[in-house]
């Protein structure tokens, strides 16, 4: 990956998941170095600045494939992406929902708790 590709992936990727989880997510610890350079390179420099879906798709897609793997650390990260790129929180219930049918209802569940902890800490920063 060139300078510009690295560039646009890091741009990309603060743009999603925001300044501070790139400034602090495996960070300064050497043996974790080829994980993040993996993640600049597969999705975000290859991936997220494909012009076929745009960054909302995207997330939402992103979304309903961790919440079907029950990945939930990284949905509530993606949640947040989401909403980041404009996702109302009916539309990410949505691709929640999606994923439940096909990966089982315990996933709807879990992911739409996930999604109702981060409406609830939305509120508290606005109140």
């Amino acid at each position: 990956m060139d300078k510009e590709e690295q560039t646009q992936a890091e741009a990309i990727r603060r743009k999603v998941l925001g300044d501070n989880y790139v400034n602090t997510t495996l960070k300064g610890w050497g043996p974790a170095q080829p994980v993040l350079e993996l993640l600049e390179t597969a999705p975000w420099g290859f991936l997220w600045p494909r012009n076929g879906l745009d960054l909302r798709t995207r997330s939402l897609v992103t979304v309903g494939i961790l919440a079907a793997q029950d990945r939930h650390a990284e949905l509530a990260t993606h949640i947040r992406g989401a909403r980041r790129n404009g996702c109302s929180f009916e539309e990410i219930i949505e691709a929640i929902l999606h994923a439940g049918v096909y990966a089982g209802m315990p996933t709807a569940v879990e992911g739409a708790k996930i999604v109702q902890g981060i409406a609830q800490e939305e509120n508290n920063r606005e109140a």
